[in-house]
């Protein structure tokens, strides 16, 4: 009986470090905008607590993203305002030549990025996405990413009727995604029920460079194309559906 409750004890112990050592939320954030070819960035971070604007040379902890400080999760105490991230990253090799975009699901509340120690981009706000496109500041070899934020309390801001607690820093997956010279940066789906018809509109990331073809394909199997010339922002296209299942009280069905 005691090398039974040994053994489970170890088990225990086992299966709770294994929880600590595994990347947290390792699954896409966005599988409506999934790539193949992308790397989650969550897990163990630098951090520090500074409110300086240029990056620290030193960083006195390590936090766990994407949960914010002051949080439990990640590690961190919530000390201060303001704070900086940093971690490194090396890009696949079989990316090849394609864009690389750094993709940021939420950050409170503002929130500046560079790499390789160069000022790519910022971004203010709390609650929604946002990403920058990375490709001119990365280099050979290892890459470095340095984010500060600042979480001042502002009163222009939106804060929740309810509130969502002290949600500081990052709290939303960290991630890279690889893209082409010509990419879906979103898309709108408006179904008319009475027609039998769904009708898509794609928003490109930047004006086609050249002619091609958009092609959109249902799990059913069903597909459908539109050209796209170069110049368009957007490709817009309409499916006849065939059978649709509709959604009801008696059958919510998805």
């Amino acid at each position: 009986m005691k090398k039974l409750l040994i053994l489970l004890f170890i088990g225990a112990n086992s299966f709770l470090f294994a929880q600590k050592t595994a990347q947290p939320l390792p699954e896409h954030p966005r599988p409506d905008l999934m790539r193949l070819q992308w790397l989650n960035l969550n897990g163990s971070w630098d951090f520090t607590f500074d409110s300086t604007v240029t990056i620290p040379v030193k960083f006195a902890q390590k936090i766990q993203v994407p949960f914010p400080w002051g949080s439990k999760l990640s590690g961190v105490k919530d000390d201060a305002d303001v704070a900086w991230y940093h971690r490194t990253f090396q890009v696949p090799a079989v990316w090849g030549s394609k864009r690389i975009f750094l993709n940021i699901g939420a950050s409170d509340w503002h929130t500046s990025v560079y790499v390789n120690g160069k000022f790519v981009g910022e971004h203010k706000g709390g609650y929604t996405p946002f990403d920058f496109d990375v490709t001119p500041f990365l280099k050979a070899g290892i890459q470095s990413v340095d984010i500060r934020v600042d979480d001042k309390r502002r009163m222009f801001t939106l804060y929740g009727k309810q509130g969502y607690g002290n949600a500081r820093g990052l709290w939303q997956s960290v991630y890279l995604d690889a893209r082409g010279a010509d990419y879906i940066d979103h898309y709108a789906v408006y179904p008319d029920i009475d027609r039998g018809l769904v009708r898509i509109v794609n928003y490109l990331g930047a004006p086609a460079s050249k002619d091609a073809i958009l092609q959109v394909q249902l799990a059913s199997g069903q597909q459908a194309s539109v050209p796209v010339k170069k110049g368009d922002s957007t490709a817009e296209l309409e499916l006849k559906l065939k059978g649709p299942r509709l959604w009801s009280l008696e059958d919510p069905y998805l």
